[in-house]
């Protein structure tokens, strides 16, 4: 477990169980929660639990990138969430403790640039996608 402050919250880190991964089934739907797991399962993602105050605030599904980046795959709320420093400051302490020189994300919410810019991130690139 870690322990650091952020905007005065002691943050923890601690591993994600199946039923938090699974809690992404809000909003991916039953069989891209399925998956997520499947990738858990099979170490090809990692899940942890962001603690702020003692109290569960993000689950975070993530795995380290070709250039050695954290990438979140997902963040989910739990427990009311909404405290974005809190999970940037958790994303930064698993990104130190395993190696990692950044962190990448994906996002389809335009609101989400501004704030996370406020927050040090920069914009680079747009992630296309075609489903069939």
């Amino acid at each position: 477990m870690s322990k650091l402050s952020a905007k005065k919250a002691a943050i923890a880190l601690l591993p994600a169980d199946e039923a938090d991964v699974l809690a992404s089934r809000r909003f991916f739907g039953d069989a891209d929660s399925e998956w997520l797991l499947a990738r858990v399962n099979d170490k090809k993602l990692n899940a942890h639990v962001i603690h702020l105050d003692g109290v569960p605030k993000y689950i975070l599904l993530w795995h380290k990138d070709v250039n050695d980046n954290l990438h979140v795959n997902c963040a989910i709320e739990k427990h009311g969430g909404g405290d974005l420093p809190g999970l940037v400051a958790g994303a930064k302490q698993l990104a130190r403790e395993n190696g990692c020189f950044g962190i990448t994300f994906n996002t389809k919410r335009k609101g989400l640039f501004a704030e996370m810019a406020k927050l040090g991130f920069e914009f680079h690139g747009v992630a296309m996608a075609m489903r069939f």
